[in-house]
């Protein structure tokens, strides 16, 4: 699966839990991570979820609050700045310890912007990378879903992301 390391759990990077709990961790390939950059890794499930169909989806949500009409109640909107969404192959996923390792390989766009949290305006940006699990075919169900909050970096001086994808393969 990974061309350079004899295991997934090996790879170097930074390791995330999900926002909300859960089993499923996310080993990142490289950070800082910068727009423009390979969000690159895996996300390490437990091995139940083997034969199911996996969504990855990448999302940048930029959240603003302001004041609603009404008086003393505010209103939140969200839009998304750029997003991906990926399918994958379930069956083809790597076993290995009890655990499915499911491939992450995304470009993020150079023109997108960097995670931030702007208080004074009331308005944040946030990435965030949600997977699911779905049992395949016609009896569609939704066996899986967790979300990771991932940091996008600004951009420096030094060109980032410039080159092929990490050896990943589907």
């Amino acid at each position: 699966m990974f061309a350079n390391s004899s295991s997934p759990a090996a790879m170097p990077g930074t390791t995330l839990r999900p926002k909300s709990g859960g089993r499923a961790r996310l080993h990142l390939d490289a950070t800082p991570v910068h727009p423009g950059d390979w969000l690159s890794g895996v996300v390490e499930v437990p091995e139940r979820f083997h034969g199911a169909d996996i969504r990855l989806y990448v999302e940048c949500v930029h959240t603003s609050n302001g004041l609603s009409s009404a008086p003393g109640s505010a209103s939140m909107n969200k839009s998304f700045r750029w997003y991906a969404i990926h399918l994958l192959d379930g069956m083809r996923l790597e076993r290995q310890a009890g655990k499915v390792f499911i491939p992450v390989g995304v470009r993020l766009s150079a023109d997108a912007p960097p995670t931030s949290d702007d208080k004074r305006k009331r308005q944040r940006v946030d990435w965030i990378l949600r997977v699911q699990a779905i049992r395949p075919g016609a009896n569609y169900k939704l066996l899986f879903e967790t979300e990771f909050e991932v940091v996008v970096e600004p951009a420096d001086a030094a060109a980032h992301g410039e080159g092929q994808p990490p050896d990943v393969q589907q």
